[in-house]
């Protein structure tokens, strides 16, 4: 019964696991590419912090990427206000 239930929550957690955003930034020389879920979604220069933020919500993924308090890319609109 114990393996039955744990092979269930398995099966049950599944699918939040692979909704699970892939976001990364990379800096150099004061040049920042942002990446989501594998795709070039944004470049440029940047002076400053750059920090990623990501939240699931209700099973949907939102990410935002900011230059301090700068909003330099939302994956979608609204999106940055749901990370902070």
């Amino acid at each position: 019964m114990f393996r039955q239930s744990l092979a269930l929550l398995a099966l049950a957690l599944c699918p939040v696991i692979s909704l699970a955003a892939d976001l990364s930034v990379m800096t150099e020389n004061g040049f920042s590419t942002v990446q989501f879920n594998g795709r070039k979604v944004w470049s440029g220069k940047t002076t400053g912090k750059v920090a990623s933020k990501s939240v699931s919500v209700n099973g949907k993924e939102y990410a935002a990427v900011f230059e301090g308090s700068k909003l330099l890319w939302e994956s979608e609109k609204g999106a940055a206000g749901k990370v902070r």
